[in-house]
Formats: structure tokens, C-alpha cells, sequence
């Protein structure tokens, strides 16, 4: 009975031990998660820009099957008006891009929900026009969609150094 008194609880070196011990953990696993959240932003740049094709390929489809595959176009689809070039969704919007008319067309940037906290801008490098997408809060993890050449897709590029 009496060796059950004694023993109630940890000494204070075994404590110390187990804080250690604990310490070295929280040291080792911090770095993992830290760049968890870095891979993170990564991939949904990544799915972003996949999405981003996907829809322009689809456009592209129905751009072919109303004949507007040459030069720049506008195109009413699902009740609103998109601007085209080449066949594939426009870099930029027509008038306030608000898609109700012909005159405000919107282009890329009606593939996307508007709902999507991204920056948006058009700019214009190199002499091709090309609409960058970038997550808020971090300048760098950016999609770049080029607008199409030729016969050829629009270009999907990500800028994602230090993201």
C-alpha cells in the first residue's frame, strides 16, 4: 500500500524529458505542413490553368461549329456574348465585358466563375495579348492564358517562384 502512495505522477526530469522529446517532434513536422501549404497554392494553379484549357477547348468546339474559327468574332452562347479570336476565347473583354451585348462581349474571363478570388489582368507582351490570373495575396503563383495563334491553342503558362 504504502509504494502505491508514493508513485502518483511523474518526477519533474521526466517531465522535462517528455517536453523534449515533444520539442523535436514540433521541430521536425513544422516544415512538412509549412510546405504543404506552398504545394497547395501549386496545385490549385495548377487544376485553375487545367480548367482554364478545358473551357477553351469546349468554346473553341462550339466556336468551329458556328463557323467564327478565323480572325476576331462575337458569339452568343447560353445567352451571353463572347469575343473570339482565331476560334478560342479572346484575352480580353469588349466594351465593360458584361456579356450583354455585342459591344461588351466578354472574353477568358468568361470561363471562369467570377466568384474566384483571383487577380485579373490584361496586358499586352511582346506584342501578344495574354490575361494573367493571380492567387491574392501572393503576386507570384500566377496562370498566364496567351492568347491563340494561328490554328493553334491558346497557351496555358503558371509563374509560380516563390508561391
Amino acid at each position: 500500500m504504502r509504494n502505491f502512495e508514493r508513485s502518483r505522477g511523474f518526477t519533474l526530469i521526466e517531465l522535462v524529458i517528455i517536453i523534449i522529446i515533444l520539442g523535436i517532434l514540433a521541430v521536425t513536422a513544422a516544415p512538412k505542413f509549412i510546405d504543404m501549404s506552398t504545394e497547395s497554392r501549386l496545385a490549385t494553379m495548377k487544376a485553375f490553368g487545367g480548367n482554364l484549357k478545358s473551357a477553351a477547348t469546349i468554346f473553341n468546339a462550339k466556336a468551329i461549329i458556328s463557323n467564327a474559327g478565323v480572325g476576331y468574332k462575337v458569339l452568343k452562347i447560353n445567352g451571353m456574348y463572347y469575343s473570339f479570336y482565331n476560334g478560342y476565347p479572346d484575352t480580353h473583354n469588349l466594351g465593360n465585358g458584361s456579356g450583354d451585348s455585342v459591344e461588351n462581349a466578354v472574353g477568358a474571363l468568361g470561363l471562369v466563375d467570377t466568384d474566384i478570388e483571383f487577380n485579373r489582368t490584361q496586358q499586352i507582351q511582346n506584342g501578344k495579348k495574354i490575361l494573367i490570373f493571380g492567387l491574392k495575396d501572393h503576386n507570384w503563383c500566377q496562370v498566364y492564358y496567351h492568347q491563340a495563334e494561328g490554328n493553334n491553342a491558346p497557351e496555358i503558362s503558371y509563374i509560380t517562384y516563390n508561391c
